[in-house]
């Protein structure tokens, strides 16, 4: 057989696999049997790949990671480098099914280690969106969007717009546990715009779900049903059943909520029904917890009853299962440890003859090396000398820096003060004096009436200007009304000015910092955007300012410009960078920068509750 003859049959069981699974696998069994006759080991490879992806569908998880096993083993003998990482990380996505967090974690990490070191770009961004997926199942949901945020990278570096908006609407899912509902718009809308132009109107339907679930979130109970019913339309639904169900069931759940209950019930009857006929038993939960709601609440006790205890048993059930898992992970590891206790034995054994040649080696080796680090010793001791002596001249030139802003606040306070205090007190007892002559203006002649009204005239733009400068002296959008507004007006200015998309988000950031740390912050935000505007060539900009329930506070700052080599700028001292670290350092923070050339950058600032009180 040729390989296009193998090839066939492993469509062929493929595209079965839904009609008679059992099919399926027989047709793929039979097809890497006669590969291995004829020593053709790829198509054998592809023989574990097909089968562990059926037995996968078929929710046998022990046999499908047999097979992936057997598969990522022979692509790296046959050094078949990206499609051993895809098994590495069909391997990961399983374990994380059996709830083996720790194993998922392990051969993601593997899958990423083969993509980092042979360049397999499109792959990598596969591996950190399941990773994410794994971080999300922990509950961790900042490394979950840098995952995402990661993969977006990559997929726009490769123009894989459809991969860009997956891990889009996934950074939204995110934030949207996070309950941070505006920031998960944003990114459910760029995926959408996605979909909507690349025309993948199932990928529509699940973006639309997913913005009804915000705003159900937010309690917009009319926009969130237009949202649900716009994707039961994407869907194609009915003829796209499976997928109409969790629209259905969040249709229900606002009906629910608006006292429509009749409604309510119409919608859930409806999911049950798709929930009767696929494998949804997670889903179907929810849904039973629901009916058992709406019953109660018309006064229906014994349907509530019925489904309250449907909702029961299948949670038990679910928890049954995932006792399963944990057992068969066990058996799993066993099997592990077994094979690693075989080559432990193999590898004392040959410890063993070697040790005696070692110790000799060691001997020379310290006797060498002893000499050497002497020598660096020295040598060393000198450099952190030098290092030090930098540092400190660093340190000071950031503390005279911000103790001259903190001065020049002080002092535009007191010019304030002054003009409204002296030169316009001087001005408005002027004024009265001028328009004590009022009275008296009449007996002047016309030409002298004339120059009286313009004196008086100017008179007043004078107390005016000396009011609007001692207003924008002590009361600039900064000190008045904080950080937040100035980014705003920051974001307004650069807009109207260089024309570029300007986004500035916020979460949680409700209260006043102290005035000496916003302008901490400011200036440094302030410097980015110059850094952006002056070397990044971006067309967009992304601020994000995000105050936690601890009191922690992230800001994010993202172009989507030509990047920058993030070593070579530190060494070179480039860029403003230092000078950035070093305030973010002050005031007890981390400054991250991801970026390289050709994907923009994307800068992370973190700074502790302590040095946000305000």
């Amino acid at each position: 057989m040729g390989k296009q003859d193998f090839n066939e049959l492993y469509k062929k069981a493929w595209g079965v696999k839904e009609i008679n699974l059992d099919s399926a696998i027989l047709i793929a069994s039979s097809a890497k049997i006669m590969a291995q006759e004829i020593d053709d080991q790829m198509n054998v490879a592809m023989g574990y790949a097909i089968l562990g992806r059926l037995f996968d569908f078929g929710y046998d998880l022990e046999n499908a990671l047999k097979n992936f096993e057997k598969e990522q083993e022979l692509y790296g003998i046959l050094n078949e480098f990206k499609k051993q990482a895809d098994a590495l990380n069909r391997i990961g996505s399983l374990y994380k099914k059996f709830h083996n967090y720790e194993k998922s974690l392990f051969y993601f990490v593997e899958a990423l280690k083969i993509c980092d070191q042979h360049i397999i770009l499109d792959t990598k961004a596969r591996i950190l969106n399941n990773l994410g997926r794994l971080n999300e199942s922990l509950g961790d949901y900042q490394s979950a969007i840098e995952n995402y945020r990661e993969s977006c990278k990559i997929k726009e570096r490769i123009n894989d717009k459809q991969g860009i908006a997956v891990a889009l609407n996934n950074m939204g899912l995110s934030f949207l546990n996070l309950e941070m509902y505006d920031s998960a718009l944003f990114y459910f809308n760029q995926s959408k715009d996605i979909f909507k132009s690349e025309d993948i109107p199932i990928k529509l339907g699940m973006i639309q779900n997913n913005i009804g679930l915000v705003l159900l979130e937010e309690g917009k109970f009319d926009l969130a049903k237009s949202s649900f019913e716009k994707s039961l339309i994407s869907y194609e639904y009915p003829n796209n059943e499976e997928r109409g169900f969790s629209p259905l069931n969040n249709l229900g759940e606002v009906s629910r909520l608006q006292g429509e209950n009749e409604k309510a019930l119409q919608y859930f009857y409806q999911a049950n029904t798709i929930a009767q006929k696929f494998p949804l038993k997670e889903k179907e939960a929810d849904l039973f917890e629901n009916l058992a709601k709406t019953h109660e609440a018309m006064g229906v006790l014994d349907s509530a009853l019925f489904y309250q205890r449907a909702f029961t048993s299948l949670r038990n059930e679910l928890i049954s299962e995932d006792k399963n898992r944990t057992i068969a992970n066990l058996k799993i590891q066993y099997e592990v440890d077994k094979k690693d206790q075989q080559l432990q034995l193999l590898g004392a054994q040959t410890s063993l003859q070697a040790l005696k040649l070692n110790s000799m080696i060691i001997i020379l080796i310290v006797v060498i090396v002893g000499g050497f680090f002497g020598f660096r010793y020295y040598h060393q001791r000198m450099e952190l000398s030098l290092q030090t002596v930098n540092v400190l001249l660093q340190d000071q030139e950031i503390k005279s820096k911000d103790a001259m802003m903190e001065g020049q606040q002080v002092e535009r306070q007191r010019i304030a003060e002054d003009l409204h205090d002296r030169l316009g007190g001087l001005l408005a007892t002027l004024k009265l004096n001028f328009q004590a002559l009022e009275n008296k203006i009449l007996d002047i002649q016309v030409e002298n009436r004339n120059q009286y009204v313009k004196t008086n005239r100017l008179l007043d733009e004078a107390y005016e200007e000396v009011r609007a400068v001692s207003h924008n002296l002590v009361s600039g959008s900064l000190t008045k009304y904080g950080l937040k507004s100035a980014l705003e007006d920051l974001r307004d200015t650069i807009r109207k000015a260089k024309g570029i998309e300007f986004d500035f988000l916020t979460y949680g950031f409700d209260n006043r910092l102290s005035t000496k740390i916003e302008i901490s912050l400011y200036k440094t935000i302030q410097e980015l955007v110059n850094n952006i505007l002056k070397y990044a060539k971006a067309s967009k900009v992304t601020i994000q300012m995000n105050q936690y329930p601890d009191g922690t506070l992230n800001i994010m700052v993202e172009d989507n410009g030509l990047g920058f080599d993030v070593e070579k700028a530190k060494k070179k001292g480039g860029l403003g960078l230092h000078n950035i670290q070093r305030r973010v350092t002050s005031l007890n923070g981390t400054f991250n920068i991801d970026s390289a050339k050709g994907r923009g950058t994307t800068i992370i600032i973190d700074l502790p509750a302590s040095s946000c009180v305000g």
